[in-house]
């Protein structure tokens, strides 16, 4: 279980504003785009469609603290100076790179809430 919170505006508007839930067992960023998608499938006639603005969770149970990270690439890659590897974690599919040989994961930017 996670408790998330998404950040949405009204396409065209620059205005937001943030929703909480709590899921279980899927990929905060992918539940969250999928439930925009799925309100602007079925608005009413009085409704605006949504844009998904960011996700963040903010709590998550005992089970679900730990990401569970594996290498996705057979050989570490070189790019110039930068040596990495990129990683995957197995409970929730989030992807991100771990940096020579240190031992912390940075997640992609496509999981982190815009400013």
């Amino acid at each position: 279980m996670a408790k998330i919170e998404i950040e949405v505006k009204k396409v065209g508007s620059e205005i937001t504003w943030k929703e909480e839930y709590v899921i279980d067992g899927v990929n905060p960023f992918d539940w969250a785009k999928a439930t925009i998608d799925n309100f602007n499938a079925t608005l009413r006639a009085d409704e605006s469609p949504r844009e998904l603005v960011g996700v963040t969770v903010l709590d998550e149970s005992e089970k679900n603290t730990q990401h569970k990270w594996t290498k996705t690439n057979l050989l570490t890659i070189v790019r110039g100076s930068s040596v990495y590897d990129t990683m995957k974690c197995e409970k929730c599919g989030i992807t991100g790179k771990r940096h020579g040989l240190d031992n912390r994961i940075m997640i992609d930017s496509k999981y982190k809430a815009k400013k």
